[in-house]
């Protein structure tokens, strides 16, 4: 399945969990000027851009523009959050 089956169109932000074991797989749809809103994660992840382009912002001023084939590394117990500059495709590992 394509990533992008696992969100509705109509949608702003979608997340699903499309894979569990030990830690989780995320797919996460964003909409163009819209955003995944500020959060802690309790647990490092791994984030990578598939699809479209955004902005992942940290609460220490880090921000850094991701588009296809970007990643990041979250770290755990720091405020982020993600705008999105045009409809974008995420995955998420933690």
């Amino acid at each position: 399945m394509n990533l992008s089956g696992y969100h509705s169109e109509d949608k702003g932000l979608s997340t699903k969990v499309i894979f569990q074991g030990e830690g989780k797989v995320i797919a996460i749809h964003i909409r163009a000027d819209k955003q995944l809103q500020e959060h802690i994660t309790p647990v490092p992840a791994f984030l990578i851009c598939v699809n479209g382009k955004a902005v992942f912002e940290n609460e220490f001023g880090f921000s850094k523009q991701i588009y296809y084939g970007e990643t990041i590394k979250t770290e755990p117990k720091v405020k982020h959050w993600i705008n999105a500059t045009t409809d974008c495709e995420l995955v998420l590992i933690k």
